[in-house]
């Protein structure tokens, strides 16, 4: 209920005096904002109901980082993520498992494909799925050490999945809108960044072309570069249950993982 009711609230609207059916526009947004915190403040009370000030806590922390990734810029005018202007030097960042630690400078991140889409889905996503994981074995009593490789799984599971889901979205036989925040793009962006000038004026004018998107990324090294990032998603998410014992759980995770 927590990521539901965070994607819930980034579809209100920005609206401005010259958009037709303005009054229809603002009820949706009162319907987005009163759903979204409905859901959100059912699912704290549910979790305090489990009287486990630490998983409260963790959980809390969660829907921080889905909090601080829409502070992430560049954006549009509805407040939608656009990549940063693709930087002249690429360095070879490692964002950490978790944003607590080993704090990263943003001029680095942003413009940088890896790191860039990395922490804006850390933060917007993966973060919650891997510390559900973790809360899962806190209040299992289980040992601090699986806690953490709990979230590491969680976290690395969620990333490769986003991956696979992008490269559906950029595929060409898909159709409509999708999020720019797309790994294929993004990478595509850092070959060719005269493709971001283009690409930023269709954004200012409200005005995007997927399918040409999609045609350009599509004959692009994008995909590849794509799928060699989940690939090392997949490979840390096993090692982490690797830390697990043998049982026909973790079997299934492991062929989730290698399903990818």
């Amino acid at each position: 209920m927590v990521r539901t009711s965070n994607i819930i609230h980034k579809s209100v609207l920005n609206i401005t005096t010259e958009d037709e059916f303005q009054e229809d526009l603002h009820f949706g947004n009162k319907l987005s904002l009163l759903t979204g915190d409905y859901l959100l403040s059912n699912s704290f009370r549910e979790l305090a109901a489990l009287k486990c000030h630490p998983v409260n806590e963790l959980i809390s922390t969660a829907l921080r980082d889905l909090v601080e990734a829409t502070f992430i810029e560049p954006r549009d005018k509805q407040n939608r993520p656009v990549p940063a202007s693709p930087l002249s030097e690429q360095k070879k960042l490692l964002v950490p498992h978790e944003y607590e630690q080993d704090l990263l400078q943003l001029s680095e991140v942003l413009g940088n494909a890896k790191a860039e889409w990395t922490l804006r889905h850390l933060l917007d996503g993966a973060s919650l799925l891997g510390k559900c994981c973790q809360a899962a074995l806190m209040l299992a009593h289980h040992s601090e050490t699986l806690e953490k490789s709990a979230y590491i799984f969680g976290r690395n599971i969620a990333l490769a999945l986003q991956i696979k889901k992008d490269i559906l979205q950029i595929s060409t036989s898909q159709t409509g809108p999708f999020s720019l925040i797309n790994a294929p793009l993004m990478y595509h962006l850092q070959e060719c960044p005269d493709f971001y000038v283009d690409l930023m004026k269709e954004v200012d004018n409200d005005d995007i072309n997927y399918d040409r998107i999609r045609n350009v990324v599509s004959r692009s090294k994008g995909t590849r570069k794509a799928l060699e990032l989940q690939a090392e998603f997949v490979v840390n998410g096993k090692a982490a249950l690797n830390e697990f014992s043998d049982n026909n759980a973790k079997n299934a995770l492991v062929k989730i993982l290698e399903a990818m």
